[in-house]
């Protein structure tokens, strides 16, 4: 009976036993199993982390590139810089003639990902020339123009490589900010009420204008006194924005463009200043650009001008002229023309232009193309 009693106490220990060894190595299973969904997670968590990382990577990248396009083209691997603390860090960046293929990698843990997004970019060379026109540039005059400053040698003439202004972008942002005017008239009896007239001599006004776009919906081509317009600042200059032609030619007033201001042309530029009587049309500024849908002429007993001009032929004012018509057909064509028969016979350009200033938000100059996740 005590060796039956024994022999059923040893079976029960050993089923205990086995039970019990069961038990912990299923016990140690699911811990390893746990312990490796941890990982797993904390792998996928740092693998997410690392993504946001690289994704602000590019975010930093495209800002850059929107807020100076031009100085993101001249040195695309100078300009963007890895930053180690967030924990981005760019590859060198790949370009094919417009377009650039920019990769940012994340890490977080020991984790990397990379996101790439390739840009295209307008050929906004133009903007580092004194002179740009898709037709002729012409020198006229007594006195020989004196060209200097560190662009004096870019002076390209017929050439298509001039960008295009989205004239509807500048009315939105101009009408936003109530700065959006008529005509000349109404430009003026607002530039009163505002009290912008910062001092005068007999018929000479000196004005102050805003930041921004100023859009007159208008031509210009009469000027009964003379009026100096200066933009704000060379950071935050005026773009003075004019739907139609402006054309002043044997005027008893004039327009002198001061320092900072960016003058944007639905049609034609002229000013023939020469007039016996008359003032004449004096560019004595820096930091000034002229852009004009149509030739450029200025004519003017004194010319200093710092900074560029660009002349696009008007291709839809083109197509609507008669095909007889050469006079007319001439003046859309983008020739610049300057002449000058006194003193300061002048243009200078060594500094960049605020290409930012000319750019409201709709201008497509820069263009996405997507994002890729590896």
């Amino acid at each position: 009976m005590l060796t039956m009693i024994d022999s059923e106490d040893g079976m029960a220990m050993v089923l205990v036993f086995v039970v019990i060894t069961i038990m912990l190595t299923m016990i140690a299973s699911m811990m390893a199993i746990t312990i490796n969904q941890i990982n797993i997670s904390e792998v996928n968590a740092d693998g997410v982390q690392a993504s946001y990382i690289a994704e602000a990577g590019i975010e930093n990248a495209l800002h850059i590139i929107e807020d100076d396009p031009m100085n993101f083209t001249s040195s695309p691997n100078g300009t963007l810089t890895s930053d180690l603390t967030l924990g981005y860090d760019y590859e060198p960046v790949q370009q094919d003639d417009n377009f650039y293929t920019i990769t940012s990698e994340g890490t977080s843990n020991g984790i990397t990902r990379s996101v790439s997004v390739e840009v295209e970019i307008d050929d906004l060379s133009a903007f580092d020339n004194i002179i740009t026109a898709e037709g002729d540039i012409n020198f006229d005059g007594d006195n020989p123009i004196n060209i200097s400053g560190d662009k004096k040698d870019k002076i390209v003439a017929n050439t298509s490589n001039i960008p295009t202004f989205d004239f509807g972008a500048y009315e939105e942002v101009a009408r936003d900010n109530d700065q959006f005017f008529d005509d000349l008239a109404e430009f003026k009896s607002w530039l009163t009420d505002s009290h912008r007239y910062i001092s005068s001599s007999g018929t000479f006004q000196i004005v102050e204008l805003p930041s921004g776009v100023v859009y007159i919906d208008s031509g210009i081509s009469e000027v009964s006194d003379y009026i100096s317009l200066n933009g704000a600042s060379k950071e935050n200059p005026t773009v003075l924005v004019i739907n139609g032609d402006f054309d002043i030619e044997n005027s008893f007033g004039g327009i002198n463009f001061g320092d900072n201001v960016y003058v944007i042309v639905k049609g034609t530029f002229k000013f023939d200043g020469n007039f016996p009587g008359g003032r004449s049309m004096l560019v004595d500024g820096d930091n000034v650009f002229i852009y004009a849908e149509g030739y450029v002429t200025i004519v003017s007993e004194s010319i200093k001008y710092h900074g560029s001009i660009m002349s696009k032929k008007s291709k839809k004012l083109e197509e609507e002229m008669k095909e007889e018509d050469e006079e007319e057909k001439d003046k859309v064509k983008g020739n610049v023309t300057l002449s000058n028969d006194n003193w300061w016979p002048e243009l200078e350009y060594d500094n960049n232009l605020n290409v930012r200033a000319l750019l409201p938000e709709e201008q497509d100059w820069v263009t996405v193309h997507g994002y890729q996740f590896d």
